[in-house]
């Protein structure tokens, strides 16, 4: 056993009291080899979910609870155990991954499998480490006095380690016979598709090759897998050792397993041809009473020779590997601890679930959107390799710059530094983000989202960078930025560089540039277009923030012509276009995309980014930047309907794909009307002017005439409404049709009075149009659907049905006060919304669907009414419908939509086609159609699946943007009653989240992280989703922690007393400077980490409130109140070590009971 394991048989029982994790909440908690665990107790009557163990370097480790698993490094490509989706994995509990017999009394158990459950009494219990970077399921046989346990880690040399026990836990020896061991190993080289698509192929070239006497197992790849006529070798392969029994006998083939427990003993094969990889540990052992036998197995992917060579060398002294795994692994969960640390993932308070659910969160958002490991420090060779990847290297004087500069330098320093640098060279310094640890949000329950985890570089070099979904890692930075505030900037930076001079965002973002999608013919998944919704509320968040932390920043910088625009080939059509079919509503420019790549390999990521006719990058002022996405929501805003979803995506639930079109948003109206008040506020006072690109200046003014003469008595007027959507609609076109021509050469002065006049009317209408979207029942709209007739030059809005999202965004808004909230949520709480047996709110009331047979039945006298249907009828002509009993007839199977049916019509032969009505008889098919089967109800996958952001789930994601827009509610209401009822509405939001239940009632470990709860199941998708960044901003809502005008206030009244801890405690905590430093908490107490500072939190009964500075060297600063001035604040926003720690004295009447 490696010495970082211990004895698990002496320490899975012994609760750990200074863990601070233990409560009702988890079925339990236990320190285990000093480290802390969350532990399910009766795992065997708990339904199988899915989760993931965390590793500090680039493994991937998804395993289902019933022991199934897909492992790996970096990416799926490189993978030990198959990848496949969620529901294969746990299908192959009894062929994939840890498989082990128990021989023993006479009887045959194999732990974790269903039949032992049946066989037996057993108990199961499943572990997994505060940090999530370990996992042991540990199974106990009454009826054989046995207990079973394996632990899983990682090790960034070795790659996965297990490490199993099996102890008697009874009064008399034991003498069973095991075999355990790892099935279903990959040999390398084994991609995604060859596996998925040829495994029965890729099984024909397996070759496993044992050395018995170092128990080292190599399993590859005779050659190359390709139907050419050319040699292709594989010199790489996937290993499997082990230590810990060195007298048991290795299996490699699954065939030898029954007969070794029948007879003792295998064949003598080195070498195993055409069969799955595995590896099995099988022997006899004598166990004492209370006492325990214990193995390890180590398997790694991607082995080469060298690789391989050195380990058999290694080998030969087991002791020593076993000291070097256990070594290996402290040293990446202490890796791990440090990242999380890094981004205040440290909290210890009376109710241990909240400090454990914020680990989580905080782990899980910066797996997400990355973590900076050494605080605001920039390693110069790593600043030096981006750049040469960002901009044209070539340019002048930049080998001389870059050498100027120290070899580690603060991002502080290096925006003094970019001052003397070029343009293009200063703008790449001050969006510069050099984090690690990032990756996209895919794993087997999103199959669709492709991730690679890089942590270091061929060199052995760390790796820095990210990469993203647009509309997921910027919500990961917005909380980021509460722990390195000096880098918010940076984000707004990356965020407005990327944003395209149309007005949008690219799909995804990376460290190296833009990405967006092309049209495939061949993936039905593939399609092009914007999301809306995001844009402005992640785009706000990042500028609020940037106010609070630096007041006065934007408004002195409004005027800097520093920031550009990306380049993508979309190119949306006329209005004209629009309105005809905005299902599609954007043309794919092949031309200028192979324009782009030819740039990009010239350039780099730069190439990406707009340029000029004459080759050089279009540059624009920030302000211009604020104000795009803004005008172009505007342009397609539709007065009492919302803003009109006509770029081919929808918003934040893209479940929701149909309203893509004709779908009109009021969750972005409300965003909208939250960022005219924001630019509103943040705009200088005194007369001022600003020279602006002369096509952003002219789609100020036309639009502003638009909105000047729209009335509030006019949002009824469906003619009006018509009229006021042309208008904007044109005035967008036209802006767009001046982009897409290049025409940025001319410039003029915009007042900002005009400017103001725009916000003014804009602000009215939008007011106005979320007004009109509350319904009777205190509840808002979500999302509406555009009705154009285009003869009568008519626009109707129809509302669709009740949404959370319209909830969350009114509360967001900043239309509805405290008062108005509270009836809201108490109307919420009594909606279809809410789902009583989970005490949450689902997306969407969870509607019926008909039957089978109930549905798609066309009476007999409607046929007969229509001249087309009344001959094919008669013609015994089934292209269309088809005759069924009772005088009945349905559609046919082959016309799925509208489309099909209009084809089968296009196509009928001169007999229907000379008919006097037949456009008119066509048309009535096409009405008969829509009336049977309600197409324009159709709002996209959200109507017709059952998981997901399907019927009846409840989605995480959305329930935390509830809490959290609940939370600012109460931060703006002043009267102390009101507030009191938004706590109570507060708390009864967040007692439906995971971490609030038990583990039954949440499916899952409660404080994990999921995204969303079938109606049907537990907890679906673990991990990686937006809720950790709500979660992270509301912990920081409860605590109080309020940064106003670059100050660092103090204000807990949200926090309840439970909180306190109940005894005196000594906790350790990492620093700044990467040192552990031990408090001492009294009773009564709290701490957590601000910018990775610790904050005591101590109450009583005086009235005076103060905050004690202490800092590094020795001395102590009191402050008389619980604000903490500019200057000091600034010290904390640098991260600066010479701050120790604070302690902030407050009224216990500020708690909550």
């Amino acid at each position: 056993m490696p010495e970082s394991n211990g004895d698990m048989n002496a320490t899975l029982c012994q609760v750990n009291k200074s863990s601070h994790l233990s409560g009702t909440q988890f079925s339990g908690a236990v320190n285990i080899d000093g480290e802390s665990f969350m532990y399910i107790d009766g795992l065997d009557q708990f339904p199988v979910f899915f989760l993931t163990m965390v590793s500090a370097s680039n493994h991937w480790f998804f395993v289902a609870s019933n022991g199934s698993l897909s492992a790996g490094r970096e990416s799926p490509e490189n993978a030990l155990f198959p990848y496949y989706t969620v529901d294969r994995i746990i299908d192959d509990w009894n062929c994939t991954g840890p498989q082990t017999i128990i021989l023993s009394d006479g009887f045959r158990w194999e732990p974790f499998k269903p039949d032992a459950a049946r066989q037996y009494s057993i108990q199961r219990r499943l572990y997994k480490s505060l940090f999530g970077d370990s996992l042991i399921f540990e199974e106990l046989n009454h009826q054989l006095q046995l207990k079973f346990t394996y632990r899983w880690q990682t090790s960034e040399k070795f790659g996965f380690v297990r490490t199993c026990e099996l102890s008697n836990i009874g009064d008399t020896p034991k003498e069973p016979v095991i075999v355990d061991g790892l099935a279903n190993i990959l040999p390398s080289n084994v991609g995604v598709r060859m596996q998925q698509s040829m495994s029965c192929l890729v099984d024909a070239y397996r070759l496993s090759e044992l050395d018995k006497k170092y128990q080292l197992l190599t399993h590859r790849l005779a050659s190359g897998i390709v139907d050419e006529p050319i040699p292709v070798e594989c010199l790489t392969a996937s290993v499997v050792w082990s230590l810990g029994w060195p007298n048991s006998t290795i299996l490699h083939n699954p065939q030898d397993i029954e007969n070794f427990l029948l007879t003792g003993v295998c064949p003598k094969r080195m070498t195993v041809r055409g069969t799955r990889g595995c590896f099995y540990n099988a022997g006899k052992v004598k166990i004492k009473p209370l006492s325990s036998h214990s193995w390890m197995q180590v398997a790694d992917v991607e082995q080469s020779q060298k690789k391989v060579g050195d380990l058999s060398e290694a080998l030969k002294d087991p002791g020593e590997m076993q000291r070097s795994v256990a070594v290996d692994i402290k040293n990446g969960s202490a890796h791990l601890a440090h990242l999380v640390a890094a981004a205040d993932g440290q909290q210890i308070s009376g109710e241990s679930i909240v400090s454990a659910h914020h680990c989580a969160n905080v782990l899980f958002n910066i797996m997400r959107g990355g973590v900076f490991d050494n605080s605001y420090q920039i390693d110069r060779n790593q600043l030096d390799l981006h750049l040469r990847s960002t901009i044209d290297a070539n340019a002048a004087n930049f080998d001389a710059w870059i050498n100027k500069l120290p070899n580690s330098l603060s991002i502080m320093q290096l925006a003094e530094f970019s001052e003397t640098a070029e343009p293009q060279v200063r703008r790449a310094c001050l969006e510069y983000l050099p984090l690690v640890f990032s990756r996209r949000h895919g794993d087997p329950s999103r199959p669709w989202n492709l991730f690679s985890i890089k942590t270091k570089d061929a060199t052995g070099s760390p790796v820095v960078g990210f990469q993203g979904n647009w509309r997921d890692i910027f919500q990961n930075w917005e909380a980021l930025s509460w722990s390195f505030p000096n880098y918010n900037l940076a984000f707004i930076r990356k965020f407005l560089n990327a944003s395209t001079a149309d007005g949008y965002n690219p799909y995804r973002i990376t460290s190296n540039g833009i990405e967006w999608e092309e049209p495939d013919d061949n993936d039905p998944w593939a399609s092009i277009g914007y999301w809306g919704d995001h844009q402005i509320i992640y785009l706000l968040k990042l500028l609020e923030f940037s106010e609070q932390v630096s007041p006065g920043w934007l408004v002195n910088n409004l005027s800097a012509n520093e920031f550009v625009f990306a380049d993508v080939p979309y190119e949306i059509k006329a209005f004209a276009e629009l309105e005809r079919d905005p299902n599609n509503s954007i043309n794919f420019n092949v031309v200028k995309n192979e324009a782009i790549q030819v740039r990009v390999s010239k350039y780099g990521a730069d190439g990406k980014l707009l340029h000029c006719n004459n080759g050089e990058i279009v540059h624009a002022q920030l302000i211009e930047k604020l104000l795009i996405p803004l005008l172009i929501k505007l342009s397609n805003f539709v007065p009492a309907g919302g803003v009109w979803m006509n770029t081919q995506r929808p918003e934040w639930n893209d479940a929701n794909n149909a309203l893509a079109g004709f779908g009109l948003s009021v969750v972005t109206t409300g965003y909208l009307n939250r960022y005219i008040e924001f630019l509103s506020k943040i705009l200088p006072d005194s007369p001022v002017e600003y020279e602006l690109h002369e096509s952003i200046i002219n789609l100020i003014f036309e639009l502003n005439e638009v909105f000047a003469n729209f009335s509030k008595t006019d949002l009824d007027d469906d003619s009006k409404r018509y009229n006021a959507l042309k208008a904007l609609g044109i005035s967008g076109q036209k802006y767009r049709e001046s982009v897409y021509a290049n025409n940025y050469t001319k410039k003029s002065k915009l007042s900002l009075s005009d400017l103001r006049s725009l916000l003014a009317n804009a602000g009215r209408c939008i007011s106005d149009t979320l007004h009109t979207s509350k319904r009777t029942d205190q509840l808002y709209h979500s999302y509406n659907i555009l009705q154009l007739d285009l003869t009568a030059k008519c626009a109707r809005v129809r509302h669709l049905g009740l949404m959370l999202e319209g909830q969350v965004s009114a509360l967001s808004s900043g239309i509805i006060g405290g008062s108005d909230a509270c009836k809201m949520l108490t109307a919420l709480k009594a909606s279809e919304l809410y789902c009583e047996e989970r005490n949450s709110y689902m997306l969407y009331a969870n509607r019926a669907l008909p039957n089978f047979l109930e549905f798609n039945r066309i009476e007999l006298q409607k046929v007969l009414d229509n001249s087309i249907l009344k001959i094919m009828l008669s013609a015994n002509d089934h292209r269309i419908l088809e005759p069924v009993l009772n005088d009945t007839s349905r559609f046919v199977p082959s016309i799925k939509n509208a489309y099909d049916l209009q084809d089968v019509i296009t196509n009928l032969g001169e007999e229907y086609t000379q008919l006097e009505d037949f456009e008119l008889a066509s048309k009535e098919i096409l009405d008969l159609y829509e009336l049977t089967f309600k197409h324009d109800d159709f709002t996209g996958r959200s109507g017709t699946m059952f998981a997901y952001e399907g019927l009846g789930s409840i989605y995480w994601h959305m329930v935390s943007k509830l809490m959290l827009a609940t939370l600012e509610v109460y931060n703006h209401e002043l009267d102390t009653e009101i507030k009191k009822d938004l706590s109570k509405h507060y708390y009864c939001i967040q007692g439906g989240l995971g971490f609030r239940k038990t583990a039954k009632q949440y499916g899952a470990f409660p404080a994990d992280a999921y995204s969303h709860t079938p109606l049907h199941g537990g907890a679906q998708q673990p991990g990686l989703t937006g809720m950790v960044k709500e979660g992270i901003l509301a912990r920081f809502g409860e605590l109080g922690v309020q940064l106003v005008n670059g100050e660092i206030t103090c204000n807990p009244t949200l926090l309840r007393a439970s909180e306190l801890l109940m005894e005196k405690s000594q906790v350790d905590l990492l620093l700044r400077d990467k040192s552990t430093h031990t408090f001492t908490i009294e009773k009564g107490t709290m701490i957590f980490t601000l910018m990775q500072m610790p904050v005591i939190y101590q109450f009583s009964n005086r009235d005076l409130e103060q905050i004690e500075v202490h800092f590094t060297n020795g001395r102590t600063e009191r402050i008389e109140s619980n604000t903490i001035c500019q200057a000091l604040s600034q010290k904390i926003f640098n991260r600066d070590q010479s701050i120790g720690h604070i302690i902030v004295d407050l009224k216990v009447s500020r708690l909550l009971d």
